[in-house]
């Protein structure tokens, strides 16, 4: 295990993107099987919705990891590694059990809980009980980990997370190919028990290894202050996590196989997001964090622009191709085994317009970073709060309204209001980034794209081309060439200029 463990964060980074990229490839791969071998049916949308309402429980509890837990425990370390410890192992009991309190709850009754919880009539559930069942004990097992695996992060295990989640991608896989004739979909879930069960026995391993930690309970006098923060920290965690949860409760009563088109039309659209934007984000928050203690604050600006204009160059092109492409993306990934053409019309739709958030998404990651970096953490909460509880108001109105599409179009509205409030926040708070300039580079950007790939599609269409895998590589191929040439031209990202030319210099 010391090749996890990484001194450098350089090559920390570097190492983690590569173990990123396999753990997401095994991650959708299988969702795909899951398309391939139920299709898009109540069956499928039972579990994922019990899935996703798992994670968005464990969830619950580890977003406090990141924002309190972790940091307040490298604080403690820098005087007592051993108070350190004693700190986040009280916490790890605490986390156990409350999430197996939660788990003997769901236990009690699963059918009436998710009924409750749910849109979906009791006569699906019932049917479907043992999915729900497989699914609730996952509660625990994911809040364990999340936890264990963010302590090893803080001591520079980097690729312990991917690791995890690559365990369980093929332990799953390995299930659900030996015993899908017997149990169906609940091969995957008992394939997650085994794989989260095996993380939690390794992981503490590591721990006992590595760090020498024995993980027995003693109470810590947890001050004030950190309860405090903790307070905050999950009040703004509980809007986050309704944002989340209300579009599937009020999707899961529309009809069989809509959860399931959401879950892989959210798949595919968080993947350009997950493996650019998380990844730069993270990079430029170290800066920040450095060069706002320094009050170099030229410098801040520079970077912040710079990653923020690189990242809209190069996001909004793949939001063009999935809004003008979505069905033709997903019939060539998806329309295979019993996934069938309503699936296919349905994930499409969800993924044309969820497609438009990824520009918008780059903005809001990077004003949060900035956000943490000037320790404005009371006004960071607050302001989630208040993101969140809008989000959650559009998104109700939205779908009530419109029906699916609501929901992505809610999202894309409210991500949209949001770079201009942080426009004004960033004013108030700061005063130290050219926000103005940030936003005019934004729309211009927008207009050469929209007008691009609009002309593209056009003459596609007018062709007539019926293929649609040589559909998407005319139009992809054909899209990269003109925006490189304009950009050649124009100038419209200096960043983006010199890593093509270095690429085609290179051949």
């Amino acid at each position: 295990m010391n090749f996890l463990r990484i001194e450098s964060f350089k090559r920390g980074i570097i190492v983690s993107t590569v173990f990123n990229l396999l753990a997401k490839g095994l991650l959708f791969s299988v969702s795909l099987m899951v398309a391939f071998y139920f299709g898009s049916t109540n069956q499928t949308d039972v579990y994922f919705y019990a899935y996703n309402v798992v994670v968005l429980i464990s969830g619950f509890f580890t977003m406090l990891n990141s924002t309190v837990l972790i940091p307040e425990a490298m604080r403690i370390r820098i005087d007592s590694e051993q108070e350190s410890s004693r700190f986040l192992v009280f916490f790890i009991y605490v986390y156990a059990s409350l999430s197996v309190l939660l788990t003997l709850v769901f236990f009690i009754s699963p059918v009436n809980t998710f009924t409750g919880i749910s849109n979906f009539d009791i006569t699906t559930l019932e049917e479907h009980e043992l999915i729900l069942q497989l699914a609730i004990p996952l509660i625990f097992l994911m809040t364990l980990t999340n936890l264990f695996t963010e302590i090893l992060i803080s001591y520079r295990f980097f690729s312990i997370t991917m690791i995890v989640s690559i365990v369980n991608s093929i332990i799953s896989i390995a299930f659900l190919l030996l015993f899908k004739s017997q149990w169906s979909i609940s091969s995957l879930l008992i394939g997650l028990l085994s794989g989260f069960s095996l993380n939690i026995v390794v992981l503490f391993i590591v721990m006992k290894k590595y760090l020498k930690w024995e993980l027995k309970f003693s109470w810590y006098p947890v001050g004030k202050r950190i309860w405090r923060n903790v307070g905050l920290a999950q009040a703004g965690n509980v809007t986050t996590v309704l944002n989340s949860y209300v579009p599937l409760f009020l999707l899961s009563g529309f009809n069989p196989g809509i959860i399931t088109a959401l879950t892989f039309a959210q798949q595919l659209s968080v993947l350009p997001n997950s493996l650019l934007t998380n990844h730069f984000t993270s990079v430029a928050a170290i800066k920040f964090n450095e060069l706002y203690s320094r009050k170099a604050f030229t410098d801040l600006n520079n970077i912040f622009l710079s990653t923020s204009e690189f990242l809209i160059f190069i996001l909004t092109p793949v939001s063009g191709i999935l809004f003008f492409y979505s069905e033709e993306i997903l019939t060539v990934i998806l329309k295979h085994g019993r996934f069938d053409e309503s699936g296919v019309a349905n994930a499409s739709l969800f993924l044309k317009y969820l497609g438009l958030q990824l520009p918008l998404l780059v903005i809001n990651n990077l004003f949060s970073r900035l956000l943490m970096a000037g320790h404005k953490v009371a006004q960071s909460f607050l302001y989630q709060i208040a993101f969140n509880i809008v989000l959650v108001i559009m998104l109700f109105v939205g779908i009530k309204s419109l029906g699916i599409v609501g929901y992505p179009l809610a999202l894309v509205i409210v991500y949209l209001l949001n770079i201009f409030a942080c426009y004004y926040l960033e004013k108030y708070f700061f005063g130290i980034i050219q926000y103005r300039s940030l936003l005019n580079k934004f729309f211009k950007i927008f207009i050469v794209n929209a007008g691009l790939i609009f002309l593209i599609y056009a003459g596609i269409e007018l062709v007539g081309i019926q293929n649609y895998i040589f559909k998407l590589l005319l139009a992809g191929s054909a899209y990269l060439i003109i925006l490189h040439i304009l950009n050649q031209i124009f100038h419209l990202n200096e960043t983006a200029l010199a890593f093509a030319n270095k690429i085609i210099a290179r051949k």
